[in-house]
């Protein structure tokens, strides 16, 4: 049993079950766009994320204490590298348009970890700004990236695809928000900590409201009945996230919906 605990808490921390969460929302957008998306772009995402994830969780914690890693920490290290590897080998295969997109991506990522901002902030300690940060490199990642290069689809529904995207990973945020309000910065004003505990959820119940009125209003490509269960699990995430303390609920749970709904697809 440890041994197996020790394997789901690498994959966890590793950022292997949230890589699996974006190419799944990847293939969500294909799906409903009927479009074929090139298993190397899969690829590139998916180590992207892995990636950027662990560089923007672990960087920190590398620099001030590189000769006392733990063991877990340095086989974290150890897997980025080699994901950044085939990365970078991946990245040979894109188009012109997929490598201007993803450097834009990379630049908000690093921005996001990196101070460059006056009294050396970075985007995340901006605030308010840390959800929509996240959910701005989701979106342009999960819907933006994997439709650049086609050249049949109306730019007007991948715009109203996007901003259904953008709320979509809002809400998907708001139980981490909840759960990391001990954790939290006071200066960062999350959500929580900017409307409460109770508002915060409010407010996710109201956007999964709101994503479904997008769905209809710009006739998104959805199967409906698919989109509704997805919506009642949101929701329920949602209202459970104060009251779920396990580690596990926000960084498995929630994160295997988008991967839930695309096996569902």
């Amino acid at each position: 049993m440890k041994l197996i605990k020790k394997i789901f808490d690498f994959y966890i921390n590793a950022s292997i079950h949230v890589a699996l969460a974006v190419v799944a929302f990847t293939y969500i957008t294909c799906l409903c766009f009927k479009y074929s998306l090139d298993l190397k772009l899969a690829v590139v995402i998916f180590c992207s994320t892995v990636t950027g994830y662990n560089f923007v969780k672990y960087a920190g914690i590398a620099k001030l204490h590189h000769r006392s890693l733990t063991r877990n920490l340095k086989f974290i290290q150890l897997f980025s590298f080699f994901t950044f590897i085939f990365f970078l080998w991946f990245l040979t295969y894109c188009s012109w348009r997929e490598l201007a997109l993803l450097a834009i991506i990379s630049l908000l990522t690093t921005a996001y970890a990196i101070p460059f901002l006056p009294k050396k902030k970075n985007l995340r300690a901006v605030k308010g700004l840390k959800i929509f940060v996240i959910a701005l490199v989701w979106t342009l990642t999960t819907v933006v990236l994997p439709l650049i290069d086609s050249i049949a689809i109306d730019i007007k529904q991948i715009y109203y695809f996007s901003l259904h995207r953008f709320i979509l990973i809002l809400i998907l945020l708001i139980p981490f928000e909840v759960r990391d309000i001990d954790y939290d910065d006071i200066q960062l004003k999350t959500l929580p900590q900017l409307l409460g505990v109770k508002f915060s959820q409010v407010l996710g119940v109201f956007l999964v409201l709101i994503q479904l009125c997008l769905v209809i209003e710009f006739n998104l490509d959805y199967d409906l009945f698919v989109l509704s269960l997805i919506s009642i699990i949101l929701m329920y995430a949602i209202l459970a996230s104060n009251l779920v303390k396990s580690f596990y609920f926000a960084s498995f749970c929630v994160e295997s919906i988008p991967i839930l709904w695309y096996l569902v697809m």
